[in-house]
């Protein structure tokens, strides 16, 4: 086998055609065949291993962003709750002045009608 020179790779020679030629040549456990199992099976692992990583890390970021979005939801409502209370209280006391100031502003053109 030291004697021959396998090339590896022929241009314009599909893939399936490489693949039988370097099994033909290759007897089982020989150096041809370890190259063809490395160079197919490793670049299609590697390429469905990387689509499998790039696919979780986008689903793991996805659901932490999701998990911390709800809590600082939660958070924000709770902060804000006590905010929300006290603006319903000044809005609720604007208008009783509001009422106060109409009632003496009337009463007041009444005191100037009259006198």
């Amino acid at each position: 086998m030291k004697g021959k020179s396998f090339k590896l790779c022929k241009p314009n020679v599909s893939e399936e055609l490489q693949m039988a030629e370097l099994l033909r040549a290759a007897k089982p456990g020989g150096y041809k065949l370890l190259q063809l199992v490395r160079r197919v099976d490793i670049k299609k692992l590697g390429a469905a291993l990387g689509v499998a990583a790039v696919a979780a890390s986008a689903v793991s970021v996805t659901g932490r962003y999701k998990f911390y979005r709800s809590i600082t939801a939660a958070e924000l409502k709770k902060q804000l709750s006590a905010v929300n209370k006290k603006l319903d209280e000044l809005q609720a006391q604007n208008l009783t002045m509001q009422a106060e100031l109409e009632r003496l502003n009337k009463r007041e053109l009444e005191d100037e009608n009259h006198g």
